[in-house]
C-alpha cells in the first residue's frame, strides 16, 4: 500500500530522481541503475521525465505533487491512497494531477481518494463514501450518490448547499436575534435584497404566529442557498400542535398572504413528531 499526501512530502535537498528511487534503493536493495530505470517508468507515467534531474525547489505545486505520485508507484503498491491530493495547489494545477490520478484508475489500479472535487469523483469512482459526524454517513454507487442521496447531509454537500439553522424552544425564542442572524447569512451569500426581505418576512410572519399561539413546542427555522443552482429554500419545523399553519383559520388573511407571496412552491409534511413547511423563496 502506498500513500499521496496533500502536501507532497518530498526530499527538498534532493533532485527528482532521487526523490523517486530512494524507497526502491533503500527499502527493496535495488540496484541504483535498476531503480533509475523504474524510476524513469514512472516519471514517464507521470509526464515528469524531462525533469529527473531538476531539483524539487525548481518545480510548480502541480509537478511536485505528480513526482510525489511517481514516488509512491515506484514501490509498486497494490492500492494507492490519496489524502486531498489537490488540496495544496493552484486552481490552474488541480486538472493536471487529476489526469494523472484518472489514467492509473482506468488502468486498474486501486485508488482509495479522499476529495472534496465533486466532478472528478463522480467520473472516477467505482463507490463513493460519505465521512461526517465521526464515521461513514453514506455509501452508494455513484450514480445513486451524485443523482439520488438520501441523507440530510449528504444532499447539501452534493448540492453545494449553505444553510442557515436556528432552533430554540418556543418560549425562548429571540425574533430579533434570529432576524439578525438571518440577515448576516443573507448578506454573507449574496441574497439580493428581494430574497433577503423575503425570507426574514416568511420568518416575521410564520414566527409571530407561533408566539402568539403560545405554549410549549420547539422551533427550527432553516434557509439552505443551492451555490449550483441559486434555489433558495425556507423550512420552519415545529412541535406545535395545529398541522399545516399556513391552513390554520387562526392565522390572519394579511399574513397568509404575505407568505403566499413570498413563496413558490408550499409544501407540508410531518417528520418525527415535527410540522415540517418548506417553501421556495421566490427572486
Amino acid at each position: 500500500m502506498g500513500m499521496v499526501y496533500q502536501h507532497f512530502n518530498l526530499f527538498s535537498h534532493l533532485s527528482v530522481m532521487e526523490n523517486v528511487t530512494m524507497a526502491p534503493r533503500l527499502v527493496n536493495h535495488m540496484p541504483a541503475d535498476e531503480a533509475k530505470e523504474l524510476g524513469m517508468r514512472y516519471l514517464r507515467m507521470v509526464g515528469m521525465q524531462e525533469r529527473a534531474d531538476r531539483p524539487i525547489g525548481q518545480l510548480s505545486g502541480g509537478q511536485k505533487q505528480r513526482v510525489a505520485i511517481a514516488r509512491c508507484l515506484a514501490m509498486e503498491p497494490e492500492v494507492v491512497l490519496f489524502d486531498e491530493p489537490t488540496s495544496a495547489l493552484d486552481p490552474t494545477m488541480v486538472d493536471e494531477v487529476l489526469a494523472v490520478i484518472r489514467n492509473l484508475v482506468k488502468n486498474g489500479l486501486t485508488c482509495v481518494i479522499v476529495t472534496h472535487e465533486m466532478d472528478f469523483a463522480r467520473s472516477v469512482a467505482s463507490r463513493v463514501v460519505f465521512l461526517a459526524d465521526g464515521g461513514i454517513y453514506e455509501q452508494a454507487s455513484p450514480e445513486e450518490f451524485f443523482n439520488a442521496p438520501k441523507g440530510e447531509k449528504t444532499k447539501a454537500f452534493v448540492r453545494r448547499v449553505k444553510l442557515f439553522t436556528y432552533e430554540s424552544a418556543l418560549h425562548d425564542l429571540d425574533l430579533y436575534t434570529l432576524l439578525a442572524q438571518m440577515r448576516t447569512y443573507c448578506g454573507r451569500y449574496g441574497f439580493s435584497r428581494r430574497a433577503a426581505t423575503r425570507v426574514q418576512l416568511v420568518t416575521e410572519e410564520l414566527v409571530t404566529f407561533l408566539q402568539e399561539l403560545g405554549g410549549a413546542g420547539k422551533v427550527v427555522v432553516q434557509v439552505s442557498y443551492e451555490e449550483k443552482t441559486g434555489r433558495k429554500e425556507f423550512v420552519l419545523r415545529d412541535t406545535v400542535p395545529g398541522g399545516n399553519h399556513l391552513e390554520d383559520t387562526r392565522l390572519d388573511e394579511l399574513s397568509s398572504t404575505i407568505v403566499r407571496n413570498c413563496a413558490g412552491e408550499i409544501q407540508y409534511t410531518t417528520e418525527n413528531g415535527y410540522n415540517v413547511l418548506s417553501l421556495d423563496v421566490l427572486e
